[in-house]
């Protein structure tokens, strides 16, 4: 399977001749343009943009036919998005839509100011805390002189003069007064965030619905935290990286003190909405609040970033934290301002101890900053591009001094989930390291329009990565992009694009294991571009087209946005409280029924003297039926070998088995003639499991 829906579209020379077939009535066409600064969508007599509005069906098309089924074949949705890819660009070359950034005043950089000398004692205490944290954990001591040396760099480095960087804004008026002069506005706002709020929230306890290992070991990693073991890297789990299990215990603490399943899909959930507000700032800052309120209704419904978050896998501060930082290096250097690049410096330095996902954010920062120079008409921008550099490193070096001495601490650990994927550490490379990159790199490339690798843990495998309408606006903003940059030569849009394929490298870098290419967790920062980017085409196609419709069909107009809402909400709804978690339960073990049966057992019972989940290969994992069962603590795992051992524990006692385990239920009668078995019949087949009670 090639995804090659995305390179197809570059054919211009067929792009070319399908603008020739269909402008054969270009005088007619462009008489409603003349004079109009662009396509502005607000003209009354403007006519029905049917180029644009034919590009969209067509697309819309092209990816259904890419979702999964048995007889999927991207030909035909290859041949449709190339049409479609024509009209688009044959209607844009009409002038049938237009894309209006918004363009901010820039203020003049001041990378240094009166306080810069701060950044002395702030280096100092960094430095301290470095061989504070020399045991490998942290300490109350370490911590606070961490703390300082961050905030004094920051301090030294802050502007405060901010009359001179940022726009005056008037007050804002109170809620009941917006609501009077903007009633649409604060409606469809409130509509999205009621909408986005119940995905984020909704069903937290059944999706997913069970216990795997890796967050087995997620659960006891917070759990210890809360009893006080303070750690800089936690090795045991997916992602050692130990920012996100302190904001666990944070919000466990909130809560009382007690950990549970829920209550972790309960914290990544509320800090995934951070991710959101800032998709919609991002998209805000480049072209307007409308299209900022469409990337956060796509961004905070769909299924991709959502399972990512409520999986539990490592990937909960991730967007969190990576949107919020590259918005703030987009606005910084389009604003000139030092403030904004100085909270994105810091957020990247948080990254480095979220996830080694964050490891590509430097190149991240290098590539948007390398587009901005060359955009850059002043020639006094090159010193202000290492200055920036200069800040970046010193900021993110100091931010990341707990991960820095985890890794001096222990570097092979740290390294070996890097290194076991881009050498042949763990295995032999299966072909050339070159050969193998842009293999993986044109294969993640059509992630999100095509399928991919992911498990059932975090994802929906072997399918899109969006929802199939995100997918096509996806490709027609990717091509709304580049076609206005080239008239107008915005260098955001420039990087919007870029940043795509940076961000999947991560998942494209698997050399060792290409077929776990692409995935969506290592690919998860591209969320970015592809939701901006649809939301994007979705708010530039649409205005054109609901403009045209505005005084002669306003009825239409109503139909079409409900429509589109209504088929984006019902796929998403689908996949994650559907599809996702019935895939999940056919290959998950049952551990919540076998929690129920010893929890339901004891009470019965008054109380039991012994309970054990008898080992089998590849069967459940213990710690998840004694979490399940409301004893954490309790260690429920007994090898067969060991069967004599429970000769001595009090009456009654409960043994679970795996079905096919015989050798294991002869022994138990043996040793316990009077027990009783049962088959458990679970609610999901084949998951059936014996209970063997000795009570007499």
């Amino acid at each position: 399977m090639e995804p090659r829906s995305e390179p197809e579209p570059q054919e211009q020379t067929i792009l070319e001749y399908l603008k020739q077939q269909l402008s054969f009535r270009k005088g007619e066409r462009e008489v409603p343009s003349s004079g109009s600064t662009g396509g502005q969508a607000a003209e009354p007599s403007q006519p029905f943009p049917w180029l644009s509005a034919g590009a969209l069906v067509l697309a819309f098309l092209a990816q259904l036919l890419l979702e999964p089924s048995t007889n999927r074949s991207g030909i035909l949705s290859i041949i449709l998005y190339i049409f479609a890819l024509g009209l688009l660009l044959a209607g844009g070359r009409r002038k049938e839509w237009s894309l209006d950034l918004a363009h901010p005043s820039p203020q003049g950089w001041r990378i240094f100011t009166d306080t810069t000398w701060l950044i002395l004692p702030g280096i100092g205490f960094a430095t301290l805390s470095f061989f504070m944290l020399s045991h490998g954990f942290f300490t109350l001591p370490a911590a606070f002189v961490w703390t300082a040396g961050v905030v004094l760099v920051i301090l030294g480095l802050w502007e405060h003069d901010t009359e001179a960087q940022v726009e005056s804004e008037p007050l804002k008026p109170s809620f009941l007064t917006q609501f009077q002069q903007d009633r649409i506005w604060v409606i469809s706002a409130g509509l999205v965030i009621l909408i986005v709020f119940y995905f984020a929230i909704s069903r937290l306890d059944l999706v997913p619905p069970e216990l795997i290992s890796g967050q087995v070991d997620h659960f006891y990693t917070v759990q210890e935290i809360l009893h006080g073991k303070t750690g800089l890297m936690f090795n045991r789990n997916l992602v050692s990286e130990p920012l996100q299990y302190y904001w666990a215990a944070f919000v466990a603490t909130l809560a009382g003190g007690k950990v549970s399943f829920t209550l972790l899909k309960t914290a990544y959930a509320l800090a995934g909405l951070v991710g959101t507000f800032y998709i919609y700032r991002l998209t805000k800052e480049l072209i307007d609040r409308w299209a900022g309120l469409i990337a956060a209704s796509l961004f905070g419904v769909a299924f991709w970033p959502i399972l990512q978050t409520r999986a539990v896998l490592g990937a909960g501060l991730t967007l969190p934290i990576l949107i919020p930082a590259v918005y703030y290096l987009l606005r910084g250097l389009r604003r000139d301002g030092e403030n904004d690049i100085l909270i994105s410096a810091l957020l990247g330095g948080l990254g480095v101890l979220t996830n080694k996902v964050f490891l590509i954010f430097p190149l991240v920062v290098l590539v948007v900053l390398l587009i901005w120079l060359y955009h850059s008409k002043e020639n006094s921008k090159v010193s202000v591009f290492f200055s920036i550099i200069a800040l970046f490193l010193l900021v993110g070096a100091v931010t990341a001094v707990p991960i820095l001495r985890a890794f001096t601490l222990n570097p092979q650990e740290y390294l070996r989930p890097i290194l076991s994927r881009v050498s042949s550490l763990e295995t032999p490379l299966p072909g050339n390291p070159l050969g193998l990159f842009f293999n993986n790199l044109l294969a993640a490339l059509g992630l999100v329009n095509w399928s991919n690798r992911s498990s059932w843990v975090d994802g929906i495998p072997l399918r899109p990565a969006v929802d199939w309408l995100t997918g096509a606006l996806f490709i027609l903003g990717l091509v709304i992009a580049i076609f206005q940059y080239r008239r107008n030569k915005d260098w955001s849009l420039l990087a919007l694009v870029v940043l795509y394929p940076v961000l999947l490298l991560p998942s494209a870098l698997s050399l060792a294991f290409p077929s776990e290419n692409p995935l969506l967790s290592r690919a998860l920062g591209a969320t970015l571009p592809v939701f901006v980017l649809a939301a994007l085409s979705l708010y530039t196609l649409g205005k054109a087209i609901l403009a045209a419709l505005r005084t002669k069909k306003p009825f239409i107009r109503i139909v079409m946005i409900g429509v589109i809402s209504i088929l984006i909400l019902w796929q998403n709804s689908q996949a994650i409280f559907s599809t996702y978690p019935q895939t999940y339960r056919q290959n998950a073990w049952n551990a919540s029924e076998m929690g129920k049966v010893i929890t339901q057992t004891r009470q019965n019972f008054g109380g039991l003297g012994g309970v054990w989940v008898v080992g089998y290969p590849y069967w459940v994992d213990a710690r998840a039926v004694a979490i399940e069962a409301g004893q954490p603590d309790a260690d429920l795992a007994l090898q067969p070998t060991q069967l004599e051992e429970t000769l001595g524990f009090p009456l009654p006692k409960l043994f679970l088995l795996n079905p096919q385990d015989s050798d294991t239920l002869s022994q138990l009668q043996a040793l316990y003639p009077t027990g009783s078995v049962v088959l458990y019949p679970s609610a999901t087949a084949e998951k059936n499991f014996l209970i063997f009670t000795v009570v007499q």
